[in-house]
């Protein structure tokens, strides 16, 4: 009837409470004296049997995803999922302590497709010269580009009014993969489907102890510790929901007065549930990388943005710009409290071989925090001084962070969404910003500038073979850093830089082509199931700036002014504009995954640009110079930033 079930929260359950449990202790008791039996959509339907690869290939994807790619979210719990296959192969489930036999059923309704999603997404970052091609067949291969879709054929044939956690994890896992692909409007709708279900499930709410009716104390612990498992899932939700908000300025569909669950406990679910009680922890282990302390930097992080809408203080002409401030500070304090695994600032390494993600966990987390900060600030970079130092110092360090990143990614991995999207979105504004509110020509910073610029269109020249969104954001980029090299005045660079900024991108070209190489190695030998695979996902090459711009841009040649700081209403590119200089690669892997268009297109990248406040139509009438730095966003620069100046249009 659309009630919630929630004790206390109608009548109707208060009502209920009187009569004797049926979920409780009865139903996990008793699921361990019936043999389970799958779901009849599922055992008489060839839907997913008949396009699943063989057993092996299954396993070796499955070992692939968890090794490789989980790490980028931890949305799965391997010993859960790997209790979801053992049922759905239909072993026995006498020892699956955590789930009630109802519980089972509708979990394993889902599962099918949620399983295809994990063959997705393995199969999306899946490296070229990987031994796990030799498993898949001639079918297996025609069809591995499309497992994806799959899941969500699968996903629409076993709707109902069953909700179960696998459906919420396999429109999860979806939404990461269209993400990948840079379709972030269907991305943002499918996480909008899982957080549905997830508030179904009532993930939102909090649930005490006592509220786990066990037989036993071990199944009393494996149900406390399942139940932390939700509690993690909802917040990547939350995660998801808020920094998708405020990166596409899309509404969000979480607001925090609707929930009461607690924060996830900072560790490791055990292999054995049933042993220990969450937050317990080996003293000789606790400084340990856990699964959870990246995800809960980012929740907590995410729960900024909340209050920023809260305050409209991404709105133009705050009432109280030190709110501003104080929520920049915010960001600052939770920077302080990550472990020192994924601290960016002193770092412990010790675990970074046995860890390896946590390597790009620490730029991700120095990206993110950043990009808070640049949304932060952006609407008042037309009035406050303040805030276009703190815009453009958050930029570079985001650059800087997506340069260590990509440095440390290998080919198979710069279909990332934020090795591309990041780049893009801090290259524009800082090109943008730095072009109408001239710095100093001769200040340090300019230099600082043209060095980041150069490395990400270099980034993005080498990705666009691999991602639809570098592609798009590389022929905006480059237009936009012409038009900032005229308005410098200058022909091949903006400043004399040293030797080693000058010929550092063409190092960057011969490291990534060294890269590339090696992981197309495999193409050289003759593999007869990859030229199928090939021509069934051939692609066009990359395509070229665009000749008639949006609204909000002249057609006109853009005009310079003698006057060092002349307001241009509106942006215009020569799209004959050429960064001459720019390296680029000259190697095209000959495998493209993804299509070939984009919701990040040029329009897009354009759309973001019309949003930064343009210059007033004033002549400056004095140099400002820029107050304190900013921590967060200040780990390298402050002896730059101290010197810059700009030519402030509010005096």
């Amino acid at each position: 009837m659309g009630y919630s079930s929630t004790a206390g929260s109608n009548a109707l359950v208060d009502f209920k409470q009187l009569f004797p449990k049926v979920d409780g202790l009865h139903a996990v008791s008793t699921a361990h004296h019936h043999p389970f039996q799958r779901p009849e959509a599922f055992t008489t339907s060839s839907l997913a049997n008949d396009r699943l690869p063989s057993r092996m290939a299954i396993n070796k994807l499955v070992e692939f995803f968890f090794d490789d790619v989980n790490w980028q979210y931890f949305i799965l719990e391997k010993q859960y999922f790997d209790c979801l296959v053992t049922c759905w192969y239909g072993t026995s489930v006498e020892t699956l302590s955590h789930l009630s036999h109802k519980e089972l059923g509708r979990e394993l309704h889902y599962f099918p497709a949620l399983l295809f999603q994990v063959l997705g997404l393995a199969i999306q970052f899946l490296p070229l010269n990987s031994t796990v091609w030799e498993f898949l067949s001639q079918a297996d291969m025609a069809l591995c580009q499309k497992y994806s879709d799959i899941g969500v054929e699968l996903m629409r044939h076993a709707q109902g009014e069953i909700v179960a956690l696998t459906k919420v994890q396999a429109d999860f896992l979806r939404a990461s993969w269209l993400k990948n692909i840079g379709k972030g409007v269907e991305s943002w709708r499918t996480v909008g489907n899982a957080i549905r279900s997830a508030q179904e499930l009532e993930l939102h709410r909090h649930k005490s102890t006592h509220e786990q009716r066990s037989s036993s104390p071990r199944m009393a612990l494996s149900r406390v510790w399942y139940e932390e498992y939700k509690r993690r899932l909802w917040m990547n939700l939350c995660i998801w929901d808020s920094l998708t908000a405020m990166i596409l300025g899309r509404p969000r569909a979480i607001h925090p007065d609707d929930c009461d669950v607690e924060e996830p406990t900072e560790c490791d679910i055990p292999q054995d549930p049933s042993t220990c009680v969450p937050a317990t922890q080996v003293v000789l282990e606790r400084d340990r990388p856990n699964t959870v302390s990246s995800n809960l930097f980012l929740y907590r992080l995410s729960n900024v943005w909340h209050t920023v809408k809260a305050l409209q203080s991404d709105r133009h002409y705050p009432t109280d710009y030190s709110v501003v401030q104080q929520l920049h500070d915010r960001v600052n304090h939770i920077m302080d409290r990550l472990p020192p695994t994924l601290r960016h600032e002193r770092p412990n390494l010790s675990w970074d071989n046995q860890y390896p993600y946590l390597r790009q966990q620490r730029e991700d987390i120095l990206t993110k925090a950043n990009l808070v900060l640049m949304a932060l600030h952006r609407p008042h970079i037309k009035y406050r001084a303040e805030a276009r130092r703190a815009a453009l110092q958050a930029a570079l360090v985001i650059l800087d962070s997506q340069h260590r990143s990509f440095m440390m990614a290998r080919p198979h991995q710069y279909k990332l969404f934020g090795l591309s999207f990041y780049t893009i979105d801090a290259s524009l504004l800082l090109s943008v910003v730095t072009a109408t509110y001239l710095p100093q020509k001769d200040s340090e910073v300019v230099v600082k500038i043209d060095h980041v610029l150069c490395q990400a269109m270099n980034r993005l020249s080498i990705m666009h073979s691999y991602s639809p969104i570098a592609r798009s954001g590389l022929a905006i980029l480059r237009q936009c850093y012409h038009v900032l090299r005229t308005r410098l005045e200058c022909d091949t660079a903006i400043l004399n830089l040293p030797d080693s900024m000058a010929t550092e991108p063409g190092n960057l070209r011969q490291e990534s082509e060294a890269d590339v190489l090696k992981d197309t190695l495999s193409e050289l030998q003759p593999h007869p199931l990859h030229q199928q695979y090939e021509q069934h996902n051939h692609q066009e090459s990359v395509s070229h700036a665009p000749t008639s711009l949006s609204s909000g841009f002249s057609a006109s040649p853009l005009p310079l002014s003698n006057e060092p700081n002349s307001s241009q209403s509106a942006w215009n590119f020569d799209t004959n504009a050429d960064a001459g200089f720019m390296a680029t690669t000259g190697i095209q892997p000959p495998l493209h995954l993804g299509p070939s268009t984009t919701d990040f297109d040029e329009t897009y990248w354009l759309n973001m640009i019309n949003e930064i406040p343009d210059v007033l139509n004033i002549e400056p009438t004095e140099i400002v110079e820029i107050g304190g730095t900013v921590d967060a966003a200040a780990l390298e620069y402050d002896p730059v930033w101290n010197q810059i100046q700009f030519f402030d249009s509010s005096t």
